[in-house]
């Protein structure tokens, strides 16, 4: 079985591999931007981050949030990515915005790295590496295959665009797309409820140190 996944996943990347090389860059630009741009905001700014998060840190400490809290927070704060990027693969003249979007992913974990490492120092090397990339391994290839997907399903509506159809040829030819999108849609959510269960076992731990 996991001979089969590594020979599925080599496959995938030698026949994509330009596209989620391209869907890489424009990811790790959004890193590089949200790590420069916490150099941007003021110091006012950046104390008001800081007292939120350590007041949220303090209640942790206190009482152990609840994973269903935990998970509910995290399925919203994805559903306002996921749901958007997945939209965008439905059109043809929408492909840049796909790019953008995995850019605003980017930014958002890079600044969130930044933010963590500037504040917490040796503690937000660990938050990183347990509440932040190690994650990130399970969910962010669903955001890089669901990107793949959009960016190929517009590719090919627009390949049709001179082509008559009807509503019954346009409904089979989403199919696929929306299938594919359902499918990434739980695995997505699989991963963040494992995330919601984990995660806080592990900060409620590390605050013991801070």
């Amino acid at each position: 079985m996991l001979s089969s996944l590594k020979q599925t996943i080599k496959d995938e990347l030698s026949r994509h591999l330009v596209l989620y090389l391209l869907i890489f860059f424009v990811f790790i630009a959004g890193i590089i931007a949200g790590m420069y741009s916490l150099n941007s905001i003021t110091s006012i700014q950046k104390q008001n981050a800081l007292s939120y998060v350590n007041g949220a840190f303090g209640a942790i400490k206190q009482t152990s949030p609840k994973w269903s809290d935990v998970y509910i927070s995290s399925l919203y704060n994805n559903a306002i990515i996921f749901l958007p990027l997945a939209i965008m693969g439905l059109f043809s003249i929408t492909i840049p915005i796909v790019f953008v979007i995995i850019c605003i992913k980017g930014y958002l974990l890079g600044f969130s790295i930044a933010f963590v490492l500037s504040s917490y120092k040796f503690l937000g090397l660990f938050i990183i590496l347990l509440c932040i990339i190690l994650p990130a391994i399970i969910t962010f290839p669903c955001y890089f295959l669901l990107a793949k997907k959009a960016v190929l399903n517009s590719l090919d509506k627009y390949k049709r665009r001179d082509i008559p159809q009807t509503n019954r040829d346009v409904m089979l030819s989403m199919g696929t797309y929306v299938s594919d999108v359902i499918t990434l849609g739980i695995l997505l959510g699989m991963g963040l409820l494992i995330e919601s269960i984990i995660t806080p076992i592990i900060i409620t731990f590390l605050l013991r140190f801070y």
